[in-house]
């Protein structure tokens, strides 16, 4: 299964999706999955710590391609079933339609989910995990207190928990941000510009190669992806501690599209059609925000709350039966 390419799927589309649908239907209709699409080649990634430590190696499965195909007609299914039952909750955000980690960011910081944090008993929280063949590895586990930069608080390095000793950090990644103790943003920029600096100089000797829509696709692909991404979270920052993201920005805008670093930043944001870093931050949290009250109803703006408006509550609509199944084939295209 592995020698069947991406690449391939493509080319020999008209031959091979005939085929790819009849196994998809055998498979739902049996219950079974074909054991070689089970088969992955996990490799190790490194992430961080010490790198002769195995532990510090994160796996990562690389299934054949057409097993991918199965899973995306298995969500489909599963998703639409789950969905006419009514069966999933709000605050369920990955592998669902149109919610992603920005909102579970968001959602982390709304004042109900801190109070159950806190009310939360470590030592519960372990046991139930353990009767659920789950593990937490105490050796890595850290804890971090969050304040203001100039905040008095609790001189607290460290505590026993089950005969391990949790120390306390001031900073952690969480869905690839960075968060410090001050929630200042400073690290997570930081990391942003390590990232973008070293494209900034494959795209210096790619300037002369492709033409300008190519360009863009490059400077979306590899700069802007990473500007954006958690916009709507490090948006708190203030406008200074930005000032490196918008300078890299800059640079890298005028190296691929071949302006002198002279030229002022207003023409090249105009001729590029490009948003300046500020402008696409501000952009990317209004579609959030939108999304984000969408797929949450208890998310709310302060014009919901204190509208004198008197909405009627109508009636709800009977609930599908639970005892439904899905059903149907997969058609052809």
């Amino acid at each position: 299964m592995d020698q069947i390419t991406n690449k391939i799927i493509k080319l020999c589309e008209d031959e091979l999706i005939p085929i790819i649908k009849d196994l998809v239907n055998i498979s739902f209709q049996q219950g079974k999955v074909p054991s070689r699409l089970k088969i992955a080649r996990v490799l190790p990634v490194f992430k961080k710590g010490a790198k002769d430590d195995v532990s510090n190696n994160r796996p990562i499965s690389i299934l054949p391609p057409i097993s991918k195909i199965f899973e995306m007609a298995f969500r489909v299914r599963i998703i639409n079933y789950l969905d006419t039952l009514d069966f999933l909750t709000n605050k369920q955000y990955g592998f669902r339609k149109n919610t992603n980690t920005n909102f579970a960011a968001l959602d982390i910081t709304t004042e109900e989910h801190l109070i159950n944090q806190m009310k939360e008993d470590m030592a519960k929280l372990m046991d139930w995990m353990e009767l659920n063949g789950l593990f937490i590895n105490l050796e890595k586990t850290q804890f971090i207190i969050f304040k203001k930069p100039v905040a008095i608080t609790p001189q607290i390095a460290e505590f026993t928990f089950r005969d391990h000793k949790i120390l306390r950090t001031d900073s952690f990644k969480f869905l690839g941000l960075q968060l410090d103790e001050n929630l200042l943003w400073d690290r997570h920029i930081q990391d942003i510009c390590k990232k973008i600096s070293p494209v900034v100089g494959v795209l210096y000797r790619l300037r002369n190669i492709f033409d300008h829509t190519s360009k863009r696709a490059l400077y979306y692909g590899l700069i802007h992806s990473r500007l954006s991404y958690m916009a709507a979270i490090r948006g708190t920052a203030n406008s200074s501690r930005l000032y490196p993201l918008k300078i890299l920005q800059k640079r890298a805008i005028k190296t691929l599209f071949g302006y002198n670093y002279r030229t002022d930043s207003e023409q090249i944001f105009r001729e590029t059609s490009i948003l300046m870093i500020l402008k696409a931050q501000a952009t990317t949290c209004l579609a959030i925000t939108k999304g984000f009250r969408t797929c949450n109803t208890s998310f709310k703006l302060n014009q919901d709350i204190h509208s004198k408006i008197k909405v009627s509550i109508g009636t709800f609509p009977d609930q599908p039966n639970m005892e439904s199944k899905p059903s149907g084939d997969l058609e052809s295209p």
